[in-house]
């Protein structure tokens, strides 16, 4: 990845956090409080939760994504290809009914699901060793989404960067100016 593609990951998988955590809507923390009480029907708050959790964060994804060209040119891309709106669509949604569920877990007293989850989708992140080379087509295929792929709780970027399929065209254009080095005067 180039430094470019890796600011644009690092800016998508930050605000598709922050996105979710504000989808929640405190929902989570109702879960955790209200789950272990007797009596609760627990189907009815988790499902009313991840409903209106995912709904919100579909909105602010979109808002997000239509508005984004606006106040960062390099991002734009999202308000302009589908697949991108698409994808940030889906995994901020993604994020906010895991963390919903992982609240949930932890509220009815289940919290290993929650470290078995963690375990299984940061073991997906690992990429197979034939696309470490820098000729690999899935590498080349996977740019700035696969950053943010690699880093969201819906697994491994060859989700949608399989060998049959072709990523978003961005084109980024910066100009950063001579780099000029620091002097250690030691």
């Amino acid at each position: 990845f180039t430094d470019a593609d890796a600011g644009v990951g690092a800016t998508l998988i930050a605000t598709g956090t922050l996105l979710a955590v504000l989808s929640t809507v405190g929902f989570n923390i109702s879960l955790v409080r209200f789950l272990p009480e007797r009596g609760t029907n627990v189907v009815r708050p988790i499902n009313s939760s991840v409903t209106i959790g995912g709904a919100v964060a579909t909105a602010l994804a979109l808002g997000f994504d239509l508005g984004a060209g606006a106040w960062s040119p390099v991002l734009g891309f999202l308000g302009r290809e589908p697949a991108g709106l698409v994808l940030f669509l889906v995994f901020t949604a993604v994020w906010t009914i895991s963390l919903l569920f992982d609240a949930a877990f932890i509220g009815l007293g289940r919290a290993k699901y929650v470290l078995l989850r963690a375990l299984v989708f940061n073991a997906l992140k690992i990429p197979p060793p034939s696309s470490w080379s820098p000729s690999s087509p899935l590498r080349s295929r996977c740019m700035r989404l696969g950053v943010l792929a690699s880093s969201s709780r819906t697994g491994s970027p060859s989700a949608f960067c399989s060998p049959g399929s072709s990523p978003p065209s961005v084109s980024v254009s910066m100009s950063t100016g001579p780099r000029s080095r620091r002097r250690s005067d030691t």
